[in-house]
């Protein structure tokens, strides 16, 4: 999908979009928001170096992508319950949906374009949901932080 027009305009945008918020959260966030951010970026820009050089040689098995999503669900879930935050909890729940999506691509295997595609596009929409969690968590401390000053 990234060698389509469509998809690689989509895929620039989403991750321009990633790194203003990883920017915004690391330089407004508070710790919850600064973690987030630092290690779902981590993950974004670690995937786009397997993505553009690993797999040009390798072929990654799928159990690669959904491990890295268990990783980010398991750390969204731990910033949720440690600071309370409503914001993370939807990013692991978001996680969860992605780990359900590539388990079902593990299990059932290559179906055809259509599904793939459906996965590809569904991935994009997680990403924007998780990008969306750190922003929206970023702007709730912005306005807890100057209400309490």
């Amino acid at each position: 999908m990234h060698g389509e027009p469509v998809g690689l305009a989509l895929f620039a945008a989403v991750t321009a979009l990633a790194v203003l918020t990883f920017a915004f959260a690391l330089m407004r966030g508070g710790a919850a928001e600064r973690l987030a951010a630092a290690v779902y970026g981590a993950e974004w820009f670690g995937g786009l170096f397997v993505i553009l050089v690993v797999t040009r040689s390798f072929q990654a098995p799928m159990i690669v992508p959904w491990l890295m999503d268990l990783l980010m669900a398991a750390v969204f879930l731990y910033l949720a319950l440690r600071y309370r935050n409503g914001w993370m909890a939807a990013g692991a729940v978001a996680q969860g949906v992605q780990m359900g999506l590539r388990a079902i691509m593990i299990i059932v295997g290559e179906i055809g374009t259509g599904f793939s595609a459906a996965l590809d596009w569904t991935t994009y929409a997680m990403s924007f949901v998780m990008i969306g969690c750190i922003f929206g968590s970023t702007l709730s401390h912005q306005r807890v932080s100057a209400l309490a000053h």
